[in-house]
């Protein structure tokens, strides 16, 4: 288990996981991408439904995740009604009133 959690692609695997399990589970009209600017601003995952960016991604595999600034850019740049954070977490917890900006 130590080498695996020291593998250097550990996170990119997560990350793999978590978007393979969200597909599984929305409707047809859903679609996902990466979302990348010129500038390097970036969010590991955007579901649109019918054409509309509606929910904004963050995988960290991290225990103590922290979104980055990008992320947040990438939130005002699509304008999506809703940010979710995918993290080893033993329960929910509402991260949102902990990173206002």
């Amino acid at each position: 288990m130590r080498d695996l959690q020291s593998h250097p692609a550990l996170g990119a695997s997560w990350e793999a996981y978590i978007v393979q399990e969200i597909a599984a589970r929305l409707p047809a009209r859903a679609d996902l991408y990466f979302y990348r600017t010129h500038d390097g601003t970036e969010a590991d995952l955007v579901i649109t439904l019918s054409g509309i960016p509606e929910v904004l991604v963050e995988i960290k595999y991290s225990t103590t995740p922290k979104p980055s600034k990008g992320f947040f850019i990438a939130k005002n740049d699509l304008a999506t009604a809703r940010i979710l954070l995918c993290a080893r977490y033993r329960r929910a917890i509402h991260w949102q009133k902990m990173y206002l900006y």
